[in-house]
């Protein structure tokens, strides 16, 4: 089933920014391939009638996918209603950046300051997998929260909030997306 799809495995050592519409990450488990081939034919599944190109990451529990048709958030209402027991996380990416702060940060701010509502409530959720770029998780977090807040007049509230900054660092690459919460899919 796995041959009816496109893959490409992304090993290269210059930096390239690619764009993509969806990243997609797999339960881990004792061998990671397993878990990877099981999830992209869960990928197939849920799409079955739409044309999509996965690429793979330097993760065995990452993919992305560009599509071409079809809106990122509806395409994540599909996977939610498709069970599936490896795919842990949808997420519909609004950009892809170089993994450095500056350029995680100015995005970020320039796409809420043109999308987020005013005196609204946000959180920021962080994956850093390679650690080789971006500070910690943590200190991501913060520095993102306290400059949104301090910037955009709006509240940081980590359990009731309107909007979650997602933050998916890929090695080279980091995807962004900000998003109301029933707008991605995590299990």
């Amino acid at each position: 089933m796995i041959e009816k799809y496109v893959i490409e495995k992304d090993l290269n050592t210059e930096p390239e920014i690619d764009s993509f519409d969806l990243l997609i990450s797999f339960k881990e488990g004792n061998d990671g391939s397993e878990e990877e081939v099981k999830g992209i034919e869960e990928i197939g599944v849920a799409l079955e009638n739409k044309r999509f190109y996965i690429k793979e990451s330097e993760f065995d529990d990452v993919v992305t996918l560009e599509l071409n048709t079809g809106d990122p958030v509806k395409l994540v209402e599909q996977f939610a209603k498709t069970p599936t027991e490896v795919i842990e996380k949808v997420i519909p990416v609004d950009t892809v950046v170089p993994s450095t702060m500056d350029n995680i940060r100015e995005s970020i701010l320039e796409f809420a300051a043109t999308n987020m509502v005013p005196k609204g409530s946000f959180t920021v959720q962080c994956i850093n997998r390679s650690k080789r770029y971006l500070e910690p998780s943590n200190e991501v977090v913060n520095q993102i929260s306290t400059e949104i807040s301090d910037k955009l007049n709006v509240n940081y509230d980590d359990k009731n909030t309107d909007w979650v900054i997602h933050i998916e660092e890929i090695g080279k690459i980091t995807g962004i997306a900000i998003r109301r919460p029933d707008e991605t899919l995590i299990k």
